[in-house]
């Protein structure tokens, strides 16, 4: 791609447009959300502020340049160009500096005199168990809002202090849910118990679903609902009870469900030794699996796209035979320059890669395919060069193990870069002449599956993105 020079106010616009607008523009639909807008990549839910963003399963954000990278897979060349190339007026420049504005204090929504209309809802609408809706009314936790009826889920801190109070509108059709202004997201709603687990849900009704499908003994487990506010709430319930060192992640299951499954699990382990599972409901949440109970047709669970691609993928190279390919011939064939002949081989396909269009799908599934089987023979025939004879099927399935869709982003230039990185530090790291010893070779071996691994992040961001594309315009075509 040709180098293109934007001067600094070119920059600075384009940083400044209006998401709002710039999303409008182009079809996307959003909801208001009190002084901000919800705008979902997926399942996901994303706040918009003029020109500032927030991902909240990934607790990332930025300003508009980031956001046309991140959701439209552009370099950033690419995403200046689109921005300043749309229609829409950019912010005023006062308006992109973060003004200093007093925290609201967290106030409750005032109490209605009964709770008639939140026990129908969850009652008849949600199918919640009648006395756990009881036992949390009864403990100040839960309660029926004056002004609009509202189903408010209460938090309260270690001493029993409230400090979060979560929002879910009770009439039949209306999808309205939010946190009330100036609450600690630490303190979302939950019940503590006295034994070693702790579970994770994205929203109360999920956690009272959940109850009600498992209610034996419920009262000796931990829970937590995120309330979409990312991890920090099962985090704060973990820190005040070092008694517990399992967590079970309930949540949806659906990509974004999935993605945040992965996500909070790589924090839990970073900041403890927990024991982390997955446990997914049979339908898209919780509360579908009750109402599948009750005779209502429930919303199906989807899996994560990227997932299913990669484990057919892997699974299709298992299938083939590795040890069948042109790949591992050529390399078997001069087992002694078995890195250079690699890397020389992984170089090649980098660099015809850059020189391909990300819409000539085929080409790239090949160039790709071809550095898969590449990195794989190597890893077989390092480890047979040292006495380690496995089935072929141990090195997908490890390739499998090690993706992470939380980690798979970038667009389509960014992860060929991202690739020819992860080959230089691979040949500074292992040069032809150095000898290395069993455990060093398994480090290489992993270092080389990653690569691999790339290349098929590559192959799937192509093929579902081909296929997302043909979904949406294919029937012009007809």
């Amino acid at each position: 791609m040709p180098y293109i020079h934007f001067t600094p106010e070119q920059i600075e616009q384009a940083q400044n447009a209006d998401l709002e607008e710039f999303l409008r523009s182009r079809g996307e639909k959003l909801k208001r959300s009190g002084s901000e807008w919800e705008w979902r990549d997926g399942s996901a839910k994303v706040t918009i502020r003029q020109n500032q963003w927030y991902h909240h399963y990934e607790q990332t954000g930025g300003k508009a340049i980031d956001f046309v990278r991140r959701f439209y897979n552009l370099d950033f060349p690419d995403a200046v160009q689109m921005l300043l190339g749309s229609g829409y007026i950019p912010l005023a420049p006062s308006a992109t500096v973060k003004q200093q504005k007093s925290v609201k204090p967290f106030v409750l929504p005032e109490a209605n005199s009964d709770m008639r209309r939140v026990f129908a809802y969850l009652l008849k609408q949600r199918f919640i168990d009648r006395d756990i809706i009881h036992y949390f009314a009864h403990n100040g936790m839960l309660y029926e809002d004056t002004e609009h009826h509202n189903a408010v889920f209460v938090g309260k801190d270690e001493n029993g202090i409230l400090k979060h109070a979560h929002k879910r509108s009770t009439y039949q059709g209306s999808s309205y849910k939010g946190n009330i202004e100036g609450c600690n997201a630490d303190y979302s709603f939950h019940h503590t118990g006295t034994s070693n687990r702790l579970y994770v849900f994205e929203a109360p009704i999920d956690l009272l679903s959940y109850l009600t499908l498992h209610s034996k003994n419920w009262e000796q487990h931990s829970y937590v609902s995120l309330c979409c506010v990312a991890d920090h709430a099962a985090v704060k319930v973990l820190q005040l009870n070092p008694n517990i060192d399992t967590v079970m992640l309930c949540l949806d299951h659906d990509a974004a469900g999935i993605e945040a499954c992965y996500r909070i699990a790589e924090h839990l382990h970073e900041i403890g030794d927990y024991k982390v599972y997955r446990e997914s409901p049979q339908y898209k949440d919780w509360n579908e699996m009750l109402k599948a109970k009750n005779g209502i047709i429930p919303i199906s669970a989807s899996e994560h796209p990227n997932m299913e691609y990669v484990k057919d993928f892997c699974n299709s190279l298992a299938d083939e035979k590795i040890e069948w390919s042109e790949e591992y011939e050529q390399l078997k064939r001069y087992p002694q320059k078995l890195m250079e002949q690699t890397t020389a081989k992984l170089s090649g396909c980098i660099g015809k890669l850059k020189n391909i269009s990300p819409e000539n799908t085929i080409s790239i599934q090949e160039r790709t395919l071809e550095m898969t089987r590449c990195a794989l023979s190597f890893a077989i025939i390092r480890d047979r060069q040292f006495g380690v004879k496995l089935l072929e099927d141990w090195y997908t399935d490890k390739m499998l193990k090690m993706y992470k869709p939380n980690h798979d982003r970038n667009g389509y230039a960014n992860r060929i870069n991202d690739m020819e990185k992860k080959l230089q530090d691979f040949i500074r790291n292992y040069s032809a002449d150095k000898i290395l010893t069993k455990s060093e070779a398994a480090k290489q071996i992993e270092n080389m599956l990653e690569i691999g691994l790339d290349a098929v992040r590559l192959n799937a961001f192509v093929s579902l993105q081909e296929q997302e594309q043909t979904e949406k315009f294919g029937h012009i075509l007809e």
